[in-house]
């Protein structure tokens, strides 16, 4: 990836985290968000694509939503995500699974996204305090 696209993803991410449920008021984030952001990408690259959507998207609790998941990881990558062929972004977590699942969807362009995407949010959230 260029330095350039990076250095947009990286404000992107900031962005996205800050509007995120991993994001407290008091500028800092649950320590266990560092190891599950860090561990997206490897998963993506060591598992593929649809593997690791599923582990990430499954992790969640509906009568807690603020609980430290993998899911709000994974909400705020596909936030990040442009949509194929559209200006629009992926609104969540849920939208980005149901179109990779979907016949129509381009497996290699999420796949390189999440990557991107995922490395760039890991690189932001250490910036944080982690508590």
């Amino acid at each position: 990836m260029k330095k350039a696209k990076f250095n947009k993803l990286i404000i992107l991410a900031d962005e996205k985290l800050r509007n995120s449920n991993m994001y407290k008021n008091d500028d800092t984030i649950p320590e266990a968000y560092d190891g599950k952001t860090a561990a997206l990408s490897v998963s993506v690259a060591m598992s593929d694509i649809l593997p690791t959507l599923a582990i990430y998207y499954q992790d969640f609790d509906a009568k807690k939503p603020d609980k430290d998941c993998r899911r709000n990881v994974l909400n705020v990558v596909a936030t990040m995500i442009d949509k194929p062929n559209e200006d629009a972004k992926f609104l969540d977590a849920e939208e980005l699974v149901r179109y990779s699942v979907s016949g129509d969807a381009d497996l290699q362009y999420i796949k390189k996204q999440v990557i991107d995407c995922a490395i760039a949010l890991k690189h932001v959230v250490r910036t944080y305090k982690l508590v």
